[in-house]
């Protein structure tokens, strides 16, 4: 039984703990180590996360964190991350998840909190099923206000199986990049090379980077491990990249594809996508999640996007947000 699980507020001793059950975990990924959220200032969010116990083990983990919107005191997924909700173990226990949320419920009741909110790793994550945490959230009275769709390229079967699943002119591009060989993707350090670039990319659609410069340079050196710079150049010259965050043993996420004229001239992100699916693939990992493909919210499709995702064998994944009003 695990009627009996004490919810305890996160605190910097018990770190190593933490992420030592987010590695053994069904559903845990980088984004809910400390080692990853502990990159963040002090000041910059008010943490609340959580960690459950039965019989004196950790059964669980939530990282979370206060939110003040509207006047509305929210206890959501840590903002700090791309998702989160609740970390379970690696067996099949679907009582326990049950039992997370109600605790999680239960705190926020008791510590006055108007609302709780949390975005869930797609499934490409979990190392084992783990949908019995959706069906805890929906036993308790969640519903979900915000269903994103992702792309996530599927490595099973290797290459030969990969390109049965390119689809329209990017097989073709493909093959003429490698018999030209202009374009050479490797990894790379060349962060401060890097970053201006993607400044440039994403100026061009009146967005900047999540993350400073400095900041990716410090998770870079303390994850090195876990996230990786691949550089394309031309004749010498960075001209595009991406950047891949290792989720856990089961799947990767890209994220801050960037290029100038000469790597779109190129098909520079052609060829790193390629290199990322080869260098993942190599390591043992199920799939390549390429992010979300919609806009406002998930409420609309963001054709051009998911399109270029699909040719690549991007199949679509749901990214759910669940939400409980504990005031009405």
């Amino acid at each position: 039984m695990v009627s009996d699980v004490t919810t305890d507020l996160y605190t910097a001793d018990v770190s190593a703990e933490w992420d030592d059950f987010v590695s053994r975990s069904r559903n845990g990924t980088l984004f809910h180590r400390r080692a990853f959220l502990n990159y963040h200032p002090p000041n910059r969010f008010d943490d609340c996360s959580l960690l459950f116990r039965s019989s004196g083990q950790v059964v669980g983990a939530f990282p979370a964190a206060v939110e003040e919107r509207d006047g509305r005191r929210i206890l959501r997924s840590h903002p700090g991350a791309s998702y989160g909700g609740p970390v379970v173990g690696p067996l099949p226990r679907a009582e326990t998840a049950h039992a997370c949320v109600r605790a999680i419920v239960k705190f926020a009741r008791a510590r006055g909190f108007d609302g709780v909110e949390m975005r869930l790793p797609p499934t490409v994550f979990h190392r084992c099923p783990s949908e019995d945490v959706d069906h805890a959230l929906h036993s308790a009275g969640f519903h979900v206000p915000t269903m994103e769709l992702s792309n996530a390229i599927c490595l099973d079967g290797g290459p030969q199986a990969w390109q049965t699943r390119v689809q329209g002119d990017t097989a073709n591009r493909l093959r003429r990049i490698e018999r030209e060989g202009l374009v050479s993707v490797e990894g790379s350090d060349a962060w401060g090379e890097y970053w201006p670039l993607l400044d440039e990319t994403l100026a061009k659609f009146d967005a900047t980077p999540t993350h400073s410069l400095g900041e990716m340079e410090r998770l870079a050196h303390d994850l090195r491990d876990d996230i990786r710079l691949f550089g394309c150049r031309v004749a010498g010259t960075l001209v595009g990249g991406v950047v891949v965050f290792v989720g856990n043993t089961h799947a990767v996420h890209t994220f801050y594809m960037a290029q100038n004229h000469s790597g779109r001239k190129h098909r520079c992100l052609d060829a790193a996508l390629r290199h990322v699916m080869e260098w993942t693939y190599a390591r043992g990992h199920r799939f390549v999640n390429l992010g979300t493909s919609t806009l406002t919210g998930g409420a609309r499709l963001n054709t051009g996007v998911c399109r270029f995702k699909e040719r690549f064998g991007g199949f679509g994944v749901a990214r759910r947000t669940y939400a409980l009003d504990l005031k009405q």
